[in-house]
């Protein structure tokens, strides 16, 4: 909250210094703009908006880590397609059969690891995805 915000919302009541050192006698009603708060709810407050901001930083960290695994998701299909293109042209070529066979298993194992790799990164991002469907946990200070 700026200077200019907090003079608006609440002002300051000064303190009476007295010769006998009693406190002064505090108003029951200071008005519209005093705000009284015990130590307990600015202790709440100060819980709540740290664990909200906590709860930012790691959705932010999350939704950064989701980005790069859609990225990767994007490569590995591409990389599925460019090796249908090569299967189709090994086709093409009129390689001896013997040849292409060894050339198809080679490649369907290759295509093997990258869809097992691919199902272990999309349940990575499912997972990810699901912490940033979670709400905030409460804790103390909820209440407020």
């Amino acid at each position: 909250m700026s200077g200019a915000a907090m003079q608006a919302g609440a002002r300051a009541v000064p303190f009476e210094f007295r010769a006998d050192f009693a406190a002064p006698e505090m108003q029951a009603d200071a008005g519209p703009d005093s705000i009284r708060l015990t130590a307990e709810e600015v202790f709440a407050l100060i819980t709540k908006v740290r664990r909200d901001t906590l709860a930012e930083a790691a959705r932010g960290e999350v939704q950064a880590a989701l980005a790069q695994v859609e990225a990767v998701a994007g490569t590995l299909r591409e990389v599925m397609g460019d090796m249908v293109q090569l299967m189709g042209q090994i086709e093409a070529a009129g390689y001896e059969a013997a040849v292409e066979a060894r050339m198809r298993v080679r490649l369907e194992a290759a295509a093997r690891r990258l869809i097992d790799g691919q199902g272990e990164l999309f349940g990575a991002a499912a997972t990810l995805s699901r912490g940033l469907d979670k709400p905030a946990s409460g804790g103390a200070g909820s209440g407020l």
